[in-house]
């Protein structure tokens, strides 16, 4: 009981350490794996956070691929557009757009 706090205090302070470009990753990391419950999918977070973009003082662009069905015959690449607005902490995905 005592690790799992102690990592939940870790996770909490390495949260307010990140930046808001991270920040935004995360967000848009989560609201894709919230679209695609039922899909394989691969994203590269380490891809998307080198494509992360200012628009404006309060948002944030993130483009990057998804690889659908990684590995497979059926694999299907393609690019996709994440808003983040910033508002103080908190991050609001406005939108995503997939890019066929």
């Amino acid at each position: 009981m005592r690790a799992l706090i102690g990592l939940a205090l870790v996770s909490v302070l390495l949260a307010g350490c990140s930046s808001k470009e991270d920040r935004a990753v995360e967000s848009c990391s989560a609201e894709i794996a919230r679209q695609f419950t039922d899909k394989t999918y691969e994203i590269d977070a380490a891809d998307m956070r080198a494509n992360v973009k200012p628009e404006g003082d309060d948002m944030l662009r993130v483009t990057s691929s998804i690889t659908f069905d990684p590995g497979l015959p059926r694999e299907v690449k393609q690019t996709f557009d994440c808003k983040v607005r910033v508002r103080d902490d908190a991050m609001e995905v406005i939108s995503v757009q997939y890019i066929w």
